[in-house]
């Protein structure tokens, strides 16, 4: 599994400066959509062309009623990250200006569809293989750790605002990772969907609300503590409704009634 994993991860890194390269000598705004978030899937075709075509995608949409829930609830969690950000910069003082305060270069169904495109590519690598392929070796939160700093230190964009801001992104990039492993819990397999759905809020909301891109440390650490009180509660609300947690629940009361039983005895 590491060598796989590795082969992917220097793959994504060597095809995202491929990709910048080739955006420099095209006509397509960055603006718009960045041609290096294309290098998660191009990392996926790599691994496909070592392997001989054998690799697993978590691309399932079997069970649609689940998979409809848990991308509401991903939408949810973006909302109450956006929310938290947002309180979180008007208490420390720092005006809530998005990107999109300035004036949209292009119509909005066009910034909704380039980000819904470039999120598809880049979670087909981090969630809907690299996620899964982790959990056959570790628990889905240990999964989601991993993916996220991963997922976080391969935005080579945010290197350029200092080592400060690169920390405060990855802490942000791993909580949201957290929130789409726990919420994945509840469809099975539906891991492109459900997280290109959140990837695509999550940008939406940061663009509209904060505009993190322009090396702002108080606006990163805003969204930073957004996601990681989104990540405890997503944790916490999975948690409880865990089958197993009711019959843990269940099994304590039990044994509680028990051993009072035996002690009034």
């Amino acid at each position: 599994m590491l060598a796989r994993v590795t082969l992917f991860y220097v793959a994504t890194f060597l095809a995202s400066g491929a990709w910048l390269a080739v955006q420099d000598h095209t006509s397509v705004s960055p603006d718009l959509i960045s041609f290096v978030q294309f290098a998660p899937a191009t990392g996926v075709l790599v691994l496909l062309i070592v392997l001989g075509g054998r690799l697993r995608l978590a691309v399932s949409l079997r069970q649609p009623r689940r998979v409809a829930l848990a991308c509401l609830l991903t939408l949810l969690a973006a909302a109450l990250a956006a929310l938290v950000a947002a309180a979180c910069s008007l208490v420390v003082g720092h005006d809530l200006h998005g990107a999109w305060d300035d004036g949209l270069p292009f119509p909005l169904w066009a910034h909704v569809a380039a980000l819904t495109i470039g999120s598809v590519s880049e979670e087909l690598g981090w969630r809907a293989w690299l996620q899964p392929t982790l959990e056959s070796r570790l628990s889905v939160l240990s999964s989601s750790l991993v993916v996220g700093v991963l997922f976080g230190l391969w935005h080579i964009g945010a290197w350029a605002a200092g080592p400060t801001y690169v920390a405060l992104f990855v802490v942000m990039a791993t909580a949201l990772s957290v929130v789409v492993g726990e919420i994945i819990r509840h469809a099975p397999g539906a891991n492109l969907v459900v997280a290109t759905v959140l990837h695509t809020a999550a940008n939406l909301a940061m663009l509209a609300v904060l505009d993190e891109e322009d090396g702002s440390l108080a606006a990163i650490g805003c969204l930073a503590v957004g996601w990681v009180l989104t990540a405890a509660v997503t944790l916490a609300v999975g948690q409880a409704l865990r089958p197993g947690a009711v019959t843990r629940s269940r099994r304590d009361t039990v044994v509680g009634r028990s051993v009072s039983q035996v002690s009034l005895g």
